[in-house]
């Protein structure tokens, strides 16, 4: 059963947890969170599909995730870096390793 009478506090150190996870509809990050949500409120039930497999009309996709991605300047500094946010990273986007002149 789910105690409405929780503390606003409680559910921002909640967010502030689960913000570190880097979810998309298939990562390790959602199978964090799920567990996360789990010990908060264990009536919850969680499916699991294999990739691949049919689901009414979908296929589930492969699992995706990422660990760390970011945009480095030639002096080192970093931009738009995952562990700050990550947001910054388009879910099932491409690894790239790649210097990129400004010139046009």
């Amino acid at each position: 059963m789910i105690n409405f009478n929780i503390d606003g506090k409680v559910m921002i150190q909640w967010m502030k947890d689960l913000w570190e996870y880097p979810r998309s509809i298939t990562s390790y990050g959602t199978r964090k969170t799920l567990d996360y949500l789990k010990n908060i409120n264990k009536d919850l039930r969680i499916y699991s599909f294999k990739s691949g497999e049919k689901v009414f009309d979908w296929y589930i996709p492969d699992e995706w995730n990422f660990y760390n991605a970011y945009i480095e300047h030639e002096s080192g500094k970093r931009f738009a870096e995952s562990k700050i946010n990550n947001l910054h990273v388009m879910g099932y986007s491409v690894p790239v390793d790649k210097k990129l002149s400004l010139d046009v």
